[in-house]
Parts: C-alpha cells; sequence; structure tokens
C-alpha cells in the first residue's frame, strides 16, 4: 500500500490562534468588567458621601429649625367684686445680647463695634459699662441689657435697628411719609459703621399692683423664684394654679420633603378671679388705720369688714402695709437698728404676715356671745335668770375677778352682756357644764380651721380647752376653772377670721358660712367658670336665740361697754372685748369691738381688733370701738346701707372719741388692779398659748408722742368717774331686772356676797372628785 506523506495538521495551528483570541477577549472582557465594577464602586462610595453630606446638611439644619422659641402665657388678673382692677399684667419685651456671636473672630469686626455704639445709645448706657458686661460674659447667649421695653419701646427699638442697618433705605421711606424727617447725622452713620446684631427681644408678662399698698395682705404679689415665677401670701398664692396658665411654643422643623415648616402652639392665658373685696371699702378701712397709728398707735391693729349672710370679706387690713410693686424693700419699712436685730427672712415675714389670718390671741370678752348661745341652745338656761356680782368669784382656790372691781350688782343675761360681767359669765358656763361648752366651741369653729382661702392660717386645735387631752398637754385640760376664764374668752386662742365667722353665725339666725375673699372665677374670655356663692358649713343656733342676742348686743351700745361705737344715723349693735396678754404682769392689753348694722338686720360686720396701744394705760375698749365708729360711719353709706331711726350727726373724731369714751366711764376694763393667781394656772396658760404669734416681747409701759397729756387727764377722769359710779349704785340701771334696785350701795355688797358663797359652795361639791387638781391647773383672769 502507498503511503502519503504526513502533511502539517491545520486543526492544531487553528486551535492554538483561538485559544490565544479567547484569552484575549476573556481578559479583555474580564478586564472591562473590572473597570466597570470599579466604576460603580466608586459611583456608589461618592453617592454614599453625597447621600451623607445631604443627610448630614438636613440634620445640622434640622437642629436649627426645631430650636423652640416660649410664647408666654398671660396670668389671669384680681379684681374687686365691682370690677376694679387690682392687677394689671402687661407684655414686656427683654433686649438679650449674645455676646458669644458678638465676640467671634469672623464675626467681630463687622457687628461688635456697631452694636455696642447702637446699644448703648439706645438705652442711655455708659459704653464702657455695656463692654465690660459684654466681654465678663463671653461665652453666653443671653446676656439681660436695659430695662424692659413696653410696646412702643420695642417697636422704637426694631426701628433704630433696622435705621443703623439700612440708613439709605429707611430714611427714604421716612422722607416719603414726612418730608421734614431728618435722618443720621454724618458722625451717627460714621459711628454706626457696620452692623448692628446679635440682639433679640424676649417676650414676657410682667405683674403691676396699681392701687400699690392697698389689699396687700389680701392680694399677695408675683414674683421669682430660681427662674420660676409663683404667686407668694394672699391670692396671689392660694390661687396660684387658677391664675396660671400654659405656655406656647413656635417652631420649626423639616418634613419628608425637606421643606421648613413653621409650628405655633398658641399659649392658654390663666383665669381671673373676682374678689369679694370693695375698694372704696379697703381704701377707707386703711386710712382709718393709718389715722390711728398716728394718733395714738399701736403694735396690731386688725380690721375685718364681712358680709355676715355669706361670709363674704369686704376688707381686711391690718397697719403692717408693703408695696405690692416692691415688697422686698425691707429699708421702707424697717430703720437699719431693726433690721440689724433681724435677719432678712424674719424681716419679710414679720412684714408680709397677715395679722387677721395668723395671729392667734385671746379673744376677751367678745367671746361670752357664744358662752350665753350655748346655754341657750342647751336649754340650760332661758334668758332671764339673775345674777349677783361683787366684782369677783372664788372656783375651787382661784380668785377671778370681774372687769367691774367694785361689782355689777344684780344682773339678769342681757344686762350680764351689756355690762360684760364676767362673775355672771361664770355662773352661765357652769350651767352649761364643761362637755356642752367643749361642744359650743367646736360648733362655732375654735380649735377648727375656719376655712379662710387665704394661706397662713395657723392650727387652733391646741389653743383651746378639751376634756379628755393627750397625755403629753395636760395643760389644755378643761377643768372647772379653765372652764369660768374661757367663759369670758380668756384662756384659749383664736384669729380674727375666727371669730368674725363665728360672730356672723349668732347675727344672721344661725348660719355659719365659710369666709372667703374670692366671689368668681372666669375664664380668659371673661365667662363665669365658678362661682363662690355662701357656702353654709354647718348650723350654729336657733333664731330664738339669734334673736335674743342681736337684743341684747344692741343694748350694749345704748346702755353698756359700747357706746363709744355708736354711728351717728345707724342702730350699731356689737360686743366689746379687754383681754390681759401673757404674761399677765405686764399690764398690756388687746381691745377688740365686733359690730353690725343695722341692729335688727344685720348687713355689715366689722370687728376691729388693737393690740397694745402705744399709752400708758392700756386698758380701755374704747380704742377699738372708736376706730370701729370712724370706719362705720365712712363705709356704711357707700354700700348704700339704709340709715335707721339713730341721731343723724356726725362720727367723732378719732381722739376726741377716744378721750371722750375713757372719761365716760361706759366701757369695758376702764380700771387697772393687781390679782393673784396660781403659779400653776399662769404656767398652764402660758404653755398652751405660747405658739400664738400674739405673744411677741412688747415694752410694758411704751408711751406714744400721741399719748397727749389730754389723754392722760382724760384717763384720769375715767378712773374718777367710775369710782363714782360705784359709789353711786350705777350698776342698778344695766341689770334691767325688777329686782335689781335692792342690790345698789352698800346693801348690794353683803347680798351678793352670801350669794357668791353660796354658788361657790354648791360648785365645789358638784367638782368634788376633781378640785385637788383643779385649783392648780386652772387659768385666771384680771382683766376683761
Amino acid at each position: 500500500m502507498k503511503k502519503f506523506p504526513k502533511r502539517p495538521s491545520l486543526v492544531n495551528k487553528t486551535t492554538n490562534y483561538d485559544v490565544k483570541g479567547q484569552l484575549r477577549g476573556k481578559l479583555g472582557l474580564l478586564m472591562g468588567l473590572t473597570v466597570l465594577a470599579l466604576g460603580g464602586l466608586v459611583y456608589q462610595v461618592y453617592g454614599v458621601q453625597k447621600n451623607n453630606a445631604a443627610v448630614a446638611r438636613t440634620f445640622t439644619r434640622s437642629k436649627e429649625l426645631r430650636q423652640p422659641e416660649v410664647i408666654p402665657y398671660r396670668r389671669g388678673e384680681i379684681m374687686d367684686r365691682n370690677g376694679t382692677y387690682l392687677t394689671a399684667t402687661e407684655k414686656r419685651y427683654q433686649l438679650i445680647v449674645s455676646p458669644k456671636s458678638l465676640l467671634k473672630e469672623d464675626s467681630r469686626d463687622l457687628y461688635y463695634d456697631c452694636t455696642v455704639h447702637a446699644l448703648a445709645d439706645f438705652l442711655g448706657m455708659d459704653e464702657n459699662e455695656l463692654r465690660k458686661q459684654i466681654e465678663e460674659n463671653s461665652t453666653s447667649q443671653n446676656l439681660k441689657v436695659g430695662e424692659p421695653l413696653t410696646a412702643p419701646d420695642k417697636q422704637r427699638f426694631l426701628d433704630f435697628q433696622e435705621h443703623v442697618n439700612n440708613p439709605d433705605r429707611y430714611e427714604a421711606k421716612k422722607r416719603a411719609e414726612d418730608k421734614t424727617y431728618e435722618g443720621f447725622s454724618q458722625e451717627q452713620r460714621e459711628r454706626y459703621r457696620g452692623r448692628f446684631g446679635a440682639v433679640n427681644l424676649q417676650e414676657y408678662y410682667q405683674r403691676e399692683y396699681p392701687y400699690g399698698e392697698l389689699a396687700c395682705n389680701v392680694l399677695g404679689f408675683y414674683r421669682s423664684y430660681d427662674d420660676q415665677r409663683v404667686g407668694t401670701t394672699g391670692i396671689e398664692q392660694s390661687y396660684n394654679e387658677v391664675l396660671s396658665g400654659t405656655d406656647g411654643q413656635r417652631y420649626s422643623y423639616m418634613d419628608a420633603d425637606r421643606e421648613a415648616q413653621d409650628v405655633t402652639r398658641e399659649p392658654q392665658d390663666g383665669n381671673s378671679v373676682v374678689s369679694t373685696i370693695d375698694v372704696k371699702v379697703q381704701q377707707s378701712v386703711e386710712r382709718h388705720i393709718k389715722d390711728f397709728m398716728n394718733t395714738t398707735g399701736a403694735e396690731n391693729i386688725g380690721v375685718i369688714v364681712m358680709d355676715p349672710n355669706s361670709g363674704e370679706i369686704l376688707a381686711m387690713a391690718t397697719n403692717h402695709s408693703f408695696d405690692l410693686n416692691d415688697p422686698g424693700n425691707l429699708q421702707k419699712y424697717y430703720s437699719a437698728n431693726e433690721l440689724k436685730q433681724m435677719t432678712s427672712e424674719e424681716a419679710t415675714q414679720k412684714l408680709w404676715n397677715n395679722f387677721c389670718v395668723s395671729t392667734v390671741y385671746e379673744p376677751g370678752s367678745t367671746a361670752k356671745v357664744f358662752t350665753i348661745a350655748g346655754a341657750l341652745e342647751n336649754g340650760k338656761i332661758t334668758g332671764q335668770e339673775e345674777y349677783t356680782c361683787t366684782g369677783e368669784v372664788d372656783v375651787q382656790g382661784t380668785l377671778i375677778h370681774c372687769s367691774k372691781r367694785t361689782g355689777h350688782g344684780r344682773l339678769n343675761v342681757t344686762g350680764a352682756l351689756e355690762q360684760s360681767c364676767n362673775v355672771a359669765l361664770v355662773r352661765i358656763a357652769q350651767a352649761l357644764g364643761r362637755e356642752a361648752f367643749e361642744k359650743t366651741q367646736n360648733l362655732y369653729g375654735f380649735g377648727v380651721s375656719s376655712g379662710i382661702d387665704l394661706p397662713g392660717e395657723p392650727d387652733t386645735s391646741t389653743q383651746v380647752h378639751i376634756l379628755n387631752p393627750p397625755d403629753d398637754a395636760a395643760n389644755r385640760r378643761l377643768g372647772p376653772v379653765e372652764l369660768a376664764t374661757d367663759s369670758f374668752g380668756q384662756g384659749f386662742g383664736c384669729n380674727m377670721v375666727q371669730l368674725a365667722a363665728a360672730f356672723s353665725s349668732v347675727i344672721n339666725g344661725g348660719s355659719y358660712y365659710r369666709p372667703h375673699v374670692v366671689k368668681q372665677i372666669l375664664n380668659s374670655q371673661g365667662t363665669v367658670i365658678r362661682d363662690y356663692s355662701g357656702e353654709i358649713v354647718r348650723e350654729t343656733c336657733s333664731q330664738e336665740t339669734a334673736l335674743f342676742l342681736r337684743k341684747a348686743l344692741r343694748g350694749v351700745v345704748t346702755e353698756g361697754t359700747g357706746a363709744a361705737a355708736e354711728v351717728p344715723g345707724y342702730e350699731i349693735a356689737g360686743k366689746t372685748g379687754t383681754s390681759e396678754k401673757l404674761p399677765r404682769n405686764k399690764k398690756n392689753y388687746l381691745l377688740s369691738f365686733c359690730g353690725y348694722a343695722p341692729a335688727n338686720n344685720p348687713q355689715v360686720l366689722c370687728y376691729v381688733v388693737v393690740d397694745q396701744p402705744h399709752v400708758k394705760d392700756q386698758a380701755h375698749s374704747t380704742f377699738a370701738s372708736v376706730l370701729f365708729q370712724n370706719i362705720m360711719a365712712d363705709i356704711l353709706p357707700s354700700l348704700n346701707v339704709v340709715p335707721g331711726d339713730a341721731p343723724g350727726t356726725t362720727a367723732t373724731p378719732l381722739l376726741e372719741g377716744i378721750n371722750a369714751g375713757i372719761a365716760s366711764g361706759r366701757e369695758e376694763g376702764g380700771e387697772s388692779a393687781n390679782t393673784a393667781e396660781s403659779t400653776a394656772t399662769a404656767e398652764s396658760t402660758a404653755a398652751m398659748a405660747s405658739t400664738a404669734a400674739s405673744d411677741s416681747a412688747a415694752a410694758a409701759d411704751s408711751t406714744a408722742a400721741s399719748d397727749s397729756a389730754a389723754a392722760a387727764a382724760s384717763t384720769a377722769a375715767a378712773q374718777k368717774s367710775s369710782t363714782a359710779a360705784a359709789k353711786s349704785g350705777s350698776s342698778s340701771k344695766s341689770g334691767k331686772t325688777s329686782k335689781s334696785t335692792k342690790s345698789t350701795k352698800s346693801g348690794s355688797s353683803s347680798k351678793s356676797n352670801k350669794t357668791s358663797k353660796s354658788t361657790k359652795s354648791g360648785n365645789s361639791a358638784k367638782n368634788a372628785t376633781k378640785s385637788g387638781k383643779s385649783s392648780k391647773s386652772g387659768s385666771s383672769s384680771k382683766k376683761k
């Protein structure tokens, strides 16, 4: 077989060629893909960075947009009962500088000098002082400068700022309005070269009191505590939540489309308060208190004017007043020497203390009304009983004196109240009994919170005697002696509001109304949302008891110790009080008169307390009675109280009335004498009254310059008149009984002594089981 020679393999060549080509193609593809991948990666990195930058910018901008601006609420106003505004809340604008922004390196040259020049000129400040403030607070963004601006001042500032920053445009605009307008001088333009900035206006409300000191103890004031503004004392404090509102906000945020959105949440203004105070009545009361302080003076004076048929307080004032617009200005009210002896806190608390609410004292003979009411209501007396007063009564070894040391002779219940006879009241209390007496005191609100809607009322539960005190308060035990002295208001404590509310319940027919100083609450639109009409807490006595006592209280003024309280043209009724303060040997007295008009239809009650008048011989209820007369003569016509059948003349001038009242001898506590009392009694009473704010130390014989020779002469005349009256048997007139003529002159003393001994003997037997302790633990009285 023929063999053909081998030919070169085309397949191998082709295969080698294809492999190389494929390799090159694949490599190119790989490189392309790599480039694409790298490009995609670069693109992704770039996109992420770009997106992050956008997010960062959005976040930053969002943060800036979210800074909220507070829109302050307006605090509610306080008005008097007739709609007269006692507060004024006006919008103010505080200039706020940002030293941090002004002092930045990149803005200092442009802003700093121009802003300092402009601010100093606008505010009238020393430029160097302003620079010093800014540089000392270089890191601050909220530096307050200058006084707050009113709305017109704010506009003036904004106009000035625009003028500085755009003088040509501003002046052109102003000249278009007024061709005579003159703009900045060339010198001013040079001075204000740059930008006036880094200054904001902070909006807030400022509380002002247009009447200054008027009703300061009732209104209270609004001030800052640790950047928080709150009501302090008075209505401002007790109704702080009512008067307060809620701040609003103004802010911006970024929505999903990265658009800025502005949001405003409007503030909710506070509610307003309509008080029960009558501005005219309040002004009259305060004016007469100042007159008394100028003519006679006293440690404390308190006056409450109340509607006895609703518990609404028309006026409340003391001799310690202060400017509500500047309540912390102690130098205005205290001497430098006085301030050295007190801390600033003690001084302010003494200044802001409301004597009518916060001070506890022994009420004296005004409390006799409640002892008689309790005995009548419990059927222990009928009102026709007669008592013989020899000037003193022995209760288990403790000698208790009457206000008239020579004795009143024969008296019935009405006469006992008219002449303020301690001996008769002791007998009435003994008939009532200790258990019923304790319940009576509780019923009339003694030892119980009055519920007054003002801050500062103390707890008086420890200021009354009770049958079963806790083991650690044995001094509060209501023993026979405590019963005797408590019956005429010596030995237990109360505040003025408690007594005024209790007295009102007796004369209005037996309804105890919660005393209050707020009449209505109005919302920010002026709509009444709450009405505080008279709230009857409880019933205290029957109409029959009220009628009996109203007649007797009228007799106090026409026939008894309250003659100096008579108001010309009106029928006045009421009760005097003379309480000897602790320690008894200091001879310091608290005088009072609680009265009302008209006598047969009570519409206005006025309670006056004069604590330690600045005279040597303090024990004269006339001090309070005449102040009462002067006040009521002023306010009754303004309150549209119709005059009665009483003679219509003019009110007696204050000092003349005091002198005449003392000289007449027809007052309570006109005489002064020492009384022996057991050491245990003194300690017991002192311990129970130790928390009473009224027991502050005072000089026993302090004499004001106004205690003139005329007053001294009238005191002597009063003593002489009183002695003469005792000798002539004048007390028989006050008894108002068919037997009173038998107890006059010397015969009355002999007869009365027998009665006293008989009563004493029976009383001792009745309390035989406790007589050993009672003689030591009881309280004794010297003056009523």
